[in-house]
């Protein structure tokens, strides 16, 4: 065990040498179709109940809706890789603009998730921000599978961990060209690199004050489950 330990130390300080200190998308893992429907979290933000919810649990997809869009703690933290987000009918807890008031509170209290515009509605330009927030735009007109194809392909870019990881650093306002960002994502490189947590948590709770590292807790967990899925 010992003999091969050293092994792979060498082996990652030669590639280290080599090739330069690998960057977080080195540790992002190739997902399977299947993995990426049994393993993915959709959140849909409907005040009604659209065809594509009874299709996309039949197709195995962990889906859950939410008719108001009222409680956000869930998002905060982590708990869903994908938001389908509607614009009217729902977030009227956060503001006048319905569902593009729910969109800029979920991008202040979770930059990292991944938001698909879900309407069919020409918008003002004043509610074209709606469009220009999300990640992506999923039309409530085209067929089925096509929004599936869409949804499948939100899900693979929101497990990209260099997207959690600049997440965070917007969520704790610390600068990503700061010493402490790069002393943090070395030790989160370390973490990923041998699967040990430790390595990172303890790197946060040095660098960062209590209130950063709360807001971070859920964050880091998330990246590093996407680091260790197969």
């Amino acid at each position: 065990m010992i003999e091969m330990k050293w092994l792979l130390f060498v082996g990652f300080w030669f590639r280290d040498i080599v090739k330069g200190k690998p960057e977080l998308a080195a540790f992002d893992r190739p997902i399977s179709r299947e993995t990426l429907i049994t393993r993915g979290k959709i959140l849909l933000i409907d005040d009604v109940t659209p065809p594509i919810l009874a299709h996309l649990k039949k197709q195995g997809f962990g889906i859950t809706h939410d008719r108001t869009g009222k409680n956000t703690s869930d998002i905060e933290r982590h708990r869903y890789d994908v938001v389908i987000l509607d614009f009217g009918g729902v977030g009227k807890t956060y503001g006048p603009d319905e569902g593009l008031s729910l969109l800029r509170h979920i991008r202040r209290v979770s930059p990292a998730t991944y938001i698909l515009a879900f309407t069919s509605l020409s918008l003002h330009s004043k509610q074209a921000e709606f469009y220009t927030l999300s990640d992506g735009i999923l039309n409530k007109d085209v067929g089925l599978q096509e929004a599936q194809e869409v949804l499948e392909d939100a899900l693979r870019e929101s497990m990209q961990i260099e997207r959690h990881w600049n997440g965070l650093l917007q969520l704790t306002g610390v600068d990503p060209k700061s010493t402490t960002a790069k002393s943090l994502k070395a030790e989160l490189i370390k973490s990923l690199r041998f699967h040990k947590a430790s390595y990172v948590k303890r790197a946060v709770s040095t660098l960062l004050d209590r209130s950063q590292e709360e807001l971070v807790a859920s964050g880091l967990e998330k990246i590093l489950s996407i680091g260790s899925a197969t």
